[in-house]
Formats: C-alpha cells, structure tokens, sequence
C-alpha cells in the first residue's frame, strides 16, 4: 500500500491505539469508534484570538523620552578602584 493512501498517523485519546485516517474527513478511532479531534481545529481557533488581540488600538502618546538618570562619572570610578588595587598590591 502505498504511504500516501493511508493518510495521517493518530493516536486515539481515549485507548491509545496507533492507528491511521485514510484521509477521510471524520476520523474515528477503530478500537473503540472514538472521534478523534486533531490540532488544527485548536490552532484555528487560537489564531482568531490572537488576531483580535492584536488588533486592539495600541496608546501611542506614550512618552520615550524619560530621563534615566545614568552615572556619568563611571570612567572616574573605576580609575579609582583601580588605582586603589595597585597601591594593596604594592604594599604586599
């Protein structure tokens, strides 16, 4: 039998069986005749939702322009805790 006749391999949820859908559009498991529901459905469903989301109107008046505040007198720092070590060394 060739590989593209048998369709897609599934697991039944319900008893575990292995088994494959033939590509028949309702997929029915064939130990215990359990509908078996595939991602895709989920992934549809999922992908409205985040589109909605996204297309919520974002705040655009936003202000980047925040002072941070950053230490601008770091080069002096560390030339001190530099020359510091140098002269614990020298002592040694």
């Amino acid at each position: 039998m060739d590989k593209t006749l048998r369709g897609n391999k599934h697991v039944c949820s319900n008893c575990n069986t292995k088994f494959f859908d033939f590509n028949k559009e309702k997929i029915v498991c064939p130990r215990c005749n359990t509908e078996v529901t595939t991602k895709k459905e989920n992934i549809i469903i999922s992908d409205k939702i985040a589109t909605k989301e996204s297309s919520k109107k974002i705040d655009s008046e936003i202000s980047l322009e925040e002072d941070v505040g950053f230490d601008d007198d770091l080069e002096n720092v560390i030339g001190d805790e530099i020359e510091s070590g140098e002269d614990e060394i020298a002592k040694d």
